[in-house]
């Protein structure tokens, strides 16, 4: 969303505008189901924005599940900075999901943190990711294992 107000003098400023930060739209494969006690961490660069949202390219398995999935913002030291959780009953199938933050956080390395406290087998979502690397977007981890590639995912700021 862009908020544009009227100057005085007849022209525009622009007050908040939204620009993507990292973009992977790439879906060559997937995490796996999360579950229950399965960490997904992906280390990211913001670099003169604000990171104020997450969206990543969730798989149902084209099935209801019901229990619900966290994505956390961490600072390198492992602190958790901002977090979301949402019910997975709310996700479509193969579909770009938001995660909106709290706070917004100012440039820096951070890592985006996928958990959840409730995930079963059978009864749990996927994330789509990539072959490719994005930038200076790496290491991508899955339960602690390094992995080559990123996360499909949009990072969203604000400047």
């Amino acid at each position: 969303m862009v908020l544009i107000v009227l100057a005085a003098m007849g022209g525009f400023r622009l007050l908040n505008a939204r620009t993507s930060l990292v973009v992977q739209e790439n879906t060559t494969t997937v995490t796996g189901e999360i579950l229950k006690g399965s960490v997904i961490q992906q280390l990211i660069t913001i670099d003169g924005d604000h990171l104020d949202f997450v969206e990543l390219m969730i798989g149902t398995y084209q099935r209801t599940n019901s229990g619900h999935l966290t994505v956390s913002i961490l600072s390198t030291e492992m602190k958790t900075l901002a977090s979301t959780t949402r019910p997975m009953t709310s996700f479509v199938d193969n579909h770009w999901e938001g995660f909106r933050f709290n706070k917004p956080l100012e440039p820096g390395k951070y890592i985006l943190n996928i958990a959840t406290e409730d995930g079963q087998p059978g009864n749990t979502v996927t994330v789509y990711c990539s072959e490719e690397t994005i930038g200076n977007q790496m290491p991508l981890s899955i339960n602690g294992s390094q992995q080559s590639g990123s996360l499909s995912m949009k990072v969203i700021g604000s400047y």
